[in-house]
Formats: structure tokens, sequence, C-alpha cells
């Protein structure tokens, strides 16, 4: 084979190759996919947490811009936080970090949320700095949603509705036949009722996490005071009021003794009856004893029995 016909060949491979591995490096980087592959790796406690963290770790060497640097820790914080909490430490670096970076606020909300709740379940802190730093994180999340207008009623009941689909958009043709005005007021209806199904979940996530600060202070031994102090600095005197209420409502129906009274129901202690127990208990030992001779008394006629049954 001529050095004419090599070189051909060559060069005939290298037409064929040379495309195929430029529109592989030239392939345009896509962020939502590389997203997706974190998503993925979530599998309830069963999740192996070194999937996510090492898919995170690569995807943060792109160049991200900074929203796209907070999405990918708020990910790998979502995962941490819905598959039970197994890993407080990561999880709060992950909320800690992705909160450096803008993120829509119904995320900013949920990462408190998740922050709030780790450190209220933590067994390395004492109970009573789970609630104090469960309830920091929870307040700073509300005092991010303090934009939104929280109409007025009981937060804590929930009582905010999902927002229906506009029954005026069933009398506006969506056909070809509608008119220009007709197709402007439908999309004008459809960016309303989008807008307000965003303003219901995020009053939903801030009412989420005012529950949480009355769930904290609903635990024994309470702790009125500390709320309302706490509360107090926050500087919402509505938000205060209805958790401070709520929190008054279940300690009136759930009181807790003061430690130098006995529980409610508990039986007095009286003169006469450490006495009275201590004849039960001893009335008690003398029926095991006798018990104990018993079985002993019949296993011993019951070799005797045998043994004169074998000598004859």
């Amino acid at each position: 084979m001529t050095f004419a016909v090599k070189d051909s060949i060559l060069l005939l491979v290298f037409m064929l190759i040379a495309p195929a591995g430029i529109a592989a490096s030239d392939a345009p980087f896509d962020f939502d996919h590389r997203l997706n592959e974190i998503k993925r790796a979530r599998s309830g406690r069963s999740t192996d947490y070194t999937i996510p963290e090492t898919s995170a770790e690569r995807l943060l060497e792109e160049n991200l811009s900074p929203s796209q640097r907070g999405l990918v820790h708020y990910e790998v914080a979502h995962i941490y936080a819905q598959t039970g909490h197994q890993n407080p430490e990561r999880l709060q670096f992950h909320i800690a970090q992705a909160l450096k970076y803008p993120l829509d606020l119904e995320l900013q909300l949920r990462l408190h949320m998740y922050a709030g709740d780790s450190l209220g379940i933590n067994e390395q802190l004492t109970p009573d700095e789970q609630r104090k730093q469960a309830m920091e994180a929870y307040l700073t999340g509300m005092k991010a949603g303090s934009v939104l207008e929280l109409k007025p009623g009981n937060v804590l009941e929930f009582s905010i509705t999902e927002p229906e689909l506009p029954k005026l958009l069933n009398t506006i043709s969506s056909s070809s036949s509608q008119t220009d005005e007709e197709r402007a007021n439908r999309i004008k209806i459809m960016e309303e009722y989008e807008e307000a199904k965003i303003q219901h979940e995020l009053l939903f996530l801030v009412k989420v996490l005012e529950w949480q600060i009355a769930g904290l202070h609903k635990r024994k031994p309470y702790d009125l005071e500390g709320l309302k102090a706490r509360l107090a600095a926050h500087g919402d005197p509505e938000a205060t009021q209805r958790i401070v209420t709520h929190v008054e409502q279940h300690m009136a129906e759930h009181p807790m003794a003061s430690p130098d009274l006995p529980f409610p129901n508990a039986p007095q202690e009286t003169p006469s009856s450490f006495p009275r127990r201590l004849i039960v208990i001893l009335n008690l030992v003398a029926l095991m004893v006798f018990i104990v001779l018993y079985i002993i008394k019949r296993t011993g006629k019951k070799k005797n029995n045998e043994t004169k049954a074998t000598e004859s």
C-alpha cells in the first residue's frame, strides 16, 4: 500500500470521526439535566447520600450563575430533609450555602423550615437549645415571608383555601374563533390565577412556620414567657398574638403541675399510706415463699415415690 493510499484512508477516517468529537465537545451545557440527576438520587431513608453529594460537587465546578449555585445546594438540602434528617450537619451546611445565593421566596421559606425541623430534633442539643435554635430558624423564615400580605384570621388553623380555576374561563371560547379581546382576557385571567396559586403556597409556608413555633412551645416544660420575649424581638405583634393565643389554649387544656405540687390526679402520700404499702409487699413476699416451699415439697415426694418404685 503506497503512502498516498494510506494518507487518503487516514484523512477519510479523520473526516468521519472529527465531526463527532467536535459535536461532543461543543454540546451545550444542560444545567436542568444535571440538576435532575441530583433530584433522582432521592430514595427515601435508603438514599445513598454520596450520590447527590458527588453530583452536586461536580456540578458546582461548572461556571454557574449565583442562582444556579443556590439551586444545587437547595436540592441536596431538600433530599436530606425529605429522607429523615439522617445527617443534620450536612443538611445545615447545604441550607447555609443555599441561602447565600438569590433564591425564590418559596425555596427560602422551605429552607428555613428544614433548618428549624432539623434543630428541633437534634439529639446533640439539650431540649432547651433545641427549642431556642429551632425557633430562631423559623423566625428567620417568617421575617423573609413578611413581605407577603397575610390576611386576618387564625393562621394556625390552615384556613387558606387553594384558589379555584376561575369559572369565567368557561364563558370565554378557547377556539380559534375567539376575538383578540377574548384571547387577551383569557390570558390575563390565567396569569392572575397562577399568581394566586403561588401566593397561596407562600402563605401556607408562612403558616407552617408559625405552627412549628407553636409546636415547639407546646412541649413540656412550658416556656410561655420565653416565647413571648423571642416573638417580641421578632417585631410582628399580629403573629405574636396568634402564636401565643394558640399556645395558651394548649396549656389550659394540658396543664403542667408546678414542681412543688403533685401532678393532677396523682395519689397523695399520707402518713398511713406507707405502712399499708409495706404490709402489702410483705404479704406478697410471704406468698411467694409459700409457693416455692410447696413446689420443693411436691418435688421431694415425687422423688421418694420414684425411689420406692425402683427398689420394689
